[in-house]
């Protein structure tokens, strides 16, 4: 591509050019030609006598400084140039850089490298479009975006007081600025200079190369992206044990190895170990935030307990790392492998027989569903804390306050809510993880978790108010209460329509690697839990009361929910439909496939629209 515009010339019009002018070189420069979605003159140099190509290593594989390139054409026209050639162009060094940076083991991080560069080239293109600083953004085919400004000096200043270099190019137009494409953080910054915020992306990435006299490796590993993932060690089954790692994990490995197979493949099983370790250690980072974490895989054939910790404290790597039934001989070897990467990222890594106590099992599943709930989504994760402590206030207050209304204390409503909402957050932290990373940090995605504590903080609020002043928050008649009544219904149909959003977020964009039983799970359990939650609840507030046909209390009614006994209640099918989004997801999770899932989905339709037909008709669920 030209520089500074990126433009493409078509391989065609490049073959007429040099075919109408036979007694001109035509010399063609392909220094960008990685970073292009075009291809190469180069298969053409050698039947045009006339056209010559140049390469270089010093752009995409960052060789700059070892200056080594190639020139390709006819014959005859490179011996002729190859007379006017210095002896020994190439010192030893180059030529050695040059050779490792084109082999096989480099090759798959050199194309993951340019992918990033380009998705990154894209992504700044299209932010900066919308800088108030630029009239026109270019993306072309380099390394670079080409601006234009009608402002040059102001802009050079800004960019210089922020740490930007940036190439100015009056000769294109007076206000032209090539932008070199750089790292992540690097663009982020770029970004803010242009008056726009920075990106999201955490720059959990790292690049190692590993060689020693029996291999050769190269890996990338981005921690916060799914993909790619290729693993090329020579070692099939090894091969798709890293890579299992990787799709359970959800990052992106590229890990390639030559080693000495011919040997034995412990060399490459080690030493792949130890060099994806050591990308682990350096793509976290000051590991700041990260806890620990467990996870059992319960199995027909084996059950895998393992606890992992992240935070480099002093490492347990003398304890066996795993107990099994295997050959004598072969126990050392494997074992030892597997605690290859422990020692290289600095994690601890413990497998091993379960039932160290008998009252571990009975805080480390809690605190391990917990921070992962917390990992996922952790606004909806602690709000659903925060309404656990509201259900523990509301029943020390029962305790105390002997206050009833319509039969039941003054604290039961709050109470209620708060345990739904409980469930209600957590679930919505849950579902957060089966979405794809970049719908997640996307604006739909913001409006759900905006809209979502916002009107959740309204509705428990003004019910726990009304509760501590003694009177009713739903079907109040005093003006401030019909009021605020009105404001909750729209508050309730700003949560369930928020939670079928997020259940169409989930079936459009999934994270990928995932199961589609359990996609279609918490997707349609979301979606039908917003639209069959929204349904009931509004039939509620349109009758004016749940009950139909009996009683209009709850004294006596069916616990824990005080359900009507002599009446239809349409708070059953607002119970069912509410609760949409976690049966099925637990239906799932029980091995259910995705035809399952879905008559579960019609099954459960069926049964939410049946109690509610029944509540229309004055039955009650139970007398």
């Amino acid at each position: 591509p030209n520089n500074p515009t990126g433009n493409l010339t078509p391989v065609e019009s490049i073959r007429v050019v040099a075919e109408a002018l036979p007694e001109t070189l035509i010399l063609v420069d392909e220094a960008y030609i990685e970073f292009a979605d075009a291809e190469s003159v180069a298969p053409l140099a050698g039947d045009i006598p006339n056209l010559l190509v140049l390469r270089t290593l010093s752009k995409a594989y960052g060789l700059a400084s070892a200056r080594i390139g190639c020139l390709i054409g006819d014959r005859e026209v490179l011996e002729m140039t190859g007379r006017v050639l210095p002896p020994y162009p190439l010192p030893g060094p180059s030529i050695a850089a040059g050779e490792l940076a084109l082999s096989a083991s480099r090759r798959p991080v050199v194309e993951a490298r340019i992918d990033l560069l380009k998705a990154e080239r894209r992504r700044m293109a299209e932010r900066l479009a919308a800088s108030p600083m630029l009239t026109s953004v270019l993306e072309g085919g380099g390394n670079f975006l080409l601006l234009e400004t009608d402002a040059p000096e102001a802009l050079a200043a800004r960019l210089r007081e922020r740490g930007v270099r940036a190439r100015f190019r009056p000769q294109v137009s007076p206000g032209a600025v090539r932008l070199s494409i750089g790292t992540s953080e690097e663009n982020d910054l770029a970004l803010t200079a242009f008056g726009l915020p920075a990106g999201t992306r955490s720059g959990r990435r790292a690049e190692i190369t590993r060689d020693t006299r029996e291999t050769r490796i190269a890996v990338a590993v981005d921690l916060d992206a799914p993909g790619p993932r290729r693993v090329r060690t020579g070692v099939g089954f090894y091969d798709h044990m890293l890579d299992q790692i990787a799709a359970h994990a959800g990052i992106s490995l590229i890990l390639q190895c030559e080693g000495d197979l011919e040997t034995d493949p412990h060399h490459t099983v080690e030493d792949s170990a130890i060099a994806f370790g050591s990308a682990l250690k350096s793509a976290l980072g000051d590991r700041r935030g990260i806890g620990r974490y467990g996870f059992v895989t319960p199995m027909d054939d084996a059950e895998a307990a393992v606890s992992l910790d992240l935070s480099a404290r002093r490492s347990r790597g003398d304890e066996p790392l795993a107990r099994a039934a295997l050959p004598a001989a072969d126990l050392p070897r494997r074992t030892g492998r597997a605690a290859a990467v422990p020692r290289a990222s600095r994690r601890n890594l413990q497998a091993g027989e379960p039932g160290m106590s008998g009252s571990l099992p009975f805080h480390s599943g809690p605190r391990a569903l917990l921070a992962e709930l917390d990992r996922r989504q952790p606004i909806f994760a602690r709000l659903g804390w925060a309404a656990l402590g509201v259900v523990l206030f509301c029943l020390v207050a029962m305790a105390v306050d002997p206050r009833a209304f319509d039969g039941v204390s003054v604290w039961i409503k709050p109470a209620k809510f708060a345990a739904s909402f409980v469930a209600w957050f957590w679930t919505l932290a849950w579902a957060w993880g089966v979405l794809a990373p970049e719908a997640a940090r996307g604006r739909i995605a913001r409006l759900v978790v905006g809209g979502t504590v916002v009107a959740a903080l309204f509705e428990q609020g003004w019910i726990t108010w009304r509760a501590a002043m003694g009177g009713p928050s739903h079907f109040a008649t005093d003006p401030l209460g019909a009021l605020m009544y009105g404001l909750m219904g729209v508050g309730a149909m700003t949560l369930v329509a928020l939670a079928a959003l997020l259940g169409l977020l989930v079936l459009r964009w999934p994270r990928p690697g995932m199961k589609r039983a359990w996609i279609l799970a918490v997707g349609l359990g979301l979606l039908l839990g917003g639209v069959l939650g929204g349904f009931t609840g509004a039939a509620i507030s349109q009758l004016g009361s749940p009950h139909l046909g009996g009683t209009a209390s709850n004294a006596g009614g069916l616990p824990p929910f005080f359900w009507s006994r002599d009446g239809g209640d349409l708070r059953v099918a607002h119970f069912l439909g509410i609760h949409a989004m976690q049966a099925l997801p637990l239906l799932a999770l029980m091995g259910a496939g995705a035809p399952l899932v879905g008559l579960a989905a019609a099954g459960w339709t069926a049964l939410t629209l049946a109690t509610f037909a029944l509540a229309l008709q004055g039955v009650p669920l139970s007398p």
